[in-house]
């Protein structure tokens, strides 16, 4: 099975996905919603901690991320992101296969402090882990609150089995936006 990339210098290009039961790919509805939306990621340092088959980060790249950090950890998924990166030559990316609250600490002490502050306000961050691990969200969300973090989380999660907006650690952030299919949405939070 495949799925595309929706719109920008990739549109069109085909990602293979890992089976059903390793991931959740983000549906092309909701995907379509949030980057109608953010069409022009040209300032954008992009973090995706639970990229999947890279749906995701590749639009991102597709639509001009300055520098796209990437993180899978499951290793038959991770094998699948890879292949499918391939093909964005040219892009600025870098691809782990790590524990996300590791990866996420990684990022916002040997990476994000070095930026200046024009680019730390344009780093997004996308939170998608398996909608079940509440926990996850909670423990992550309390990373970005305990740090300097000052970007713009995108957080995905599902009304049925996912965590509750009113459940979401904010610190001192809040909900700006939601896009919304079916039982799921992403929220943007800054």
């Amino acid at each position: 099975m495949t799925i595309s990339i929706l719109g920008g210098k990739f549109k069109g290009q085909k990602l293979k996905l890992p089976p059903e039961k390793i991931t959740r790919p983000t549906s092309a509805m909701l995907k379509r919603k949030i980057f109608d939306a953010y069409q022009n990621l040209s300032e954008v340092i992009f973090v995706d901690l639970f990229a999947g088959s890279g749906s995701i980060c590749c639009e991102a790249i597709s639509r001009g991320a300055k520098k796209t950090y990437i993180n899978e950890i499951n290793k038959k998924s991770f094998k699948i992101l890879n292949e499918n990166l391939s093909s964005f030559k040219g892009a600025d990316y870098e691809v782990q296969n790590e524990d996300a609250l590791k990866y996420l600490k990684f990022f916002l002490e040997r990476v994000y402090l070095k930026l200046d502050s024009d680019q730390k306000e344009n780093t997004i961050i996308y939170i998608d882990p398996p909608y079940e691990n509440i926990q996850m969200y909670k423990d992550l969300m309390n990373q970005l609150n305990q740090s300097s973090f000052n970007g713009v989380v995108w957080l995905e999660t599902s009304t049925q089995k996912g965590i509750k907006a009113e459940d979401i650690p904010l610190g001192e952030m809040q909900i700006h936006k939601s896009y919304e299919h079916s039982n799921n949405f992403i929220l943007v939070i800054y």
